[in-house]
């Protein structure tokens, strides 16, 4: 069964209601099928709509009707939700959301990263990437995770809030059903 192209809308939701609803909003306006979010506010519990990670700071949400992806989990663990979508199994994809970590950036202590840098400067790449890019440019972030880690504490994560007094699981469908209606009546009133 072939879906054509997907739309997908990623965003980070910083554990905000309102910016969760309005992704929630532009991915129906938009049609797309699929939305990536890092530091979701709230994922609804036992819903096919949403998969997250262990830790809950990454999820994959289907957005849409009937006609959009539905989704199946590959693999989830702290950080990060991946997942295949479409007809047969989800034989599509894979789609993943990460949620990456966050440091304190104000509490930065500029003599420990520097000293950081030197110490991982020191060491020479494998030499089974050299040349590689794609490899480099790994161990480029792996160096920049090591040197972060030793100059500056990570941010703390935001208490696990719990289901906003006006939300329930229709929501984002509810949603979805009045950008079609308005879409409907856009359209009609064209002709």
């Amino acid at each position: 069964m072939d879906l054509g192209p997907i739309t997908l809308l990623q965003g980070n939701i910083n554990h905000s209601a309102a910016a969760q609803d309005l992704l929630c909003a532009t991915a129906a306006e938009w049609r797309a099928g699929l939305a990536i979010v890092a530091e979701p506010y709230y994922v609804p519990p036992q819903s096919e709509n949403w998969l997250q990670s262990t830790d809950g700071t990454a999820a994959i949400v289907r957005v849409g009707t009937g006609s959009s992806p539905s989704l199946v989990l590959r693999e989830r663990g702290n950080g990060f939700v991946a997942a295949g979508w479409g007809g047969d199994g989800g034989n599509r994809g894979p789609a993943v959301g990460a949620a990456f970590p966050r440091w304190a950036l104000t509490k930065l202590r500029p003599e420990m990263a520097e000293e950081a840098a030197m110490v991982r400067a020191w060491s020479d790449p494998p030499a089974h990437i050299a040349g590689d890019v794609d490899g480099m440019a790994e161990l480029f972030a792996d160096d920049m995770g090591v040197v972060c880690q030793a100059a500056m504490p990570r941010t703390r994560a935001c208490p696990d809030r719990g289901q906003v007094y006006w939300w329930t699981q229709e929501e984002p469908q509810l949603i979805v059903e009045v950008v079609e209606v308005e879409s409907a009546l856009v359209e009609a009133k064209a002709h």
